[in-house]
């Protein structure tokens, strides 16, 4: 059980750290519709 819990966290970074990163560089999230502000969640 708390393996999982800690492949859940891994998977979660290795999906975060790119779209951070993605978005350092572009400053629009590719989560969103283009155009969309990134930080208005």
């Amino acid at each position: 059980m708390h393996m999982k819990k800690l492949l859940l966290t891994m998977l979660f970074l290795s999906v975060f750290f790119p779209v951070c990163f993605a978005q350092k560089q572009t400053f629009t999230n590719p989560l969103l519709p283009s155009g969309a502000d990134p930080y208005s969640f």
